[in-house]
């Protein structure tokens, strides 16, 4: 789960770079990325099981995310990625808990609702991008208006 957010933040900052003809910074962080993935797994696979893979390449984004963040600190300065720790902080937040309902509600589903294991999926996170737009709504992350504006106009 947390790990898609990294997984779509490795996109975003890789295109920062392919837009500023920058491809060999993706690639070693993407390389670096891929053997913390593999050491990982052969340390988590034996205590976790499959969900030590899960972990291990959630881990490995978030060290892609935090590589691509420090180079593009380091190379270009007048970018500016993260302007405010405290919006930073409102979305993990966000993130977290909405994630966490959503599983919560997954867990009450399976138990008592019978149905395909997609309504499921399907259910679980349209649970939880809700709950999160609401949440960041609530935060006051003004990158929601400009969503609910779009969202008014179609």
């Amino acid at each position: 789960g947390i790990g898609l957010s990294f997984f779509a933040m490795n996109e975003l900052l890789t295109k920062v770079f392919y837009s500023m003809r920058n491809t060999k910074a993706p690639i070693v962080c993407s390389g670096i990325s891929v053997i913390i993935n593999i050491g990982l797994n052969l340390m988590l696979v034996d205590i976790m099981g499959l969900r030590g893979l899960a972990l291990a390449t959630s881990l490995a984004a978030i060290a892609n995310s935090i590589m691509l963040l420090s180079w593009i600190q380091k190379a270009y300065p007048h970018i500016r990625i993260n302007r405010s720790k405290r919006k930073l902080l409102k979305i993990v937040v966000a993130a977290l808990v909405s994630v966490f309902i959503a599983y919560l509600v997954n867990i009450l589903l399976v138990s008592n609702v019978w149905m395909p294991r997609m309504l499921y999926l399907f259910v679980d996170v349209s649970i939880a991008g809700l709950i999160y737009l609401f949440l960041l709504y609530i935060a006051k992350v003004e990158e929601v208006n400009y969503i609910l504006r779009i969202l008014k106009r179609s």
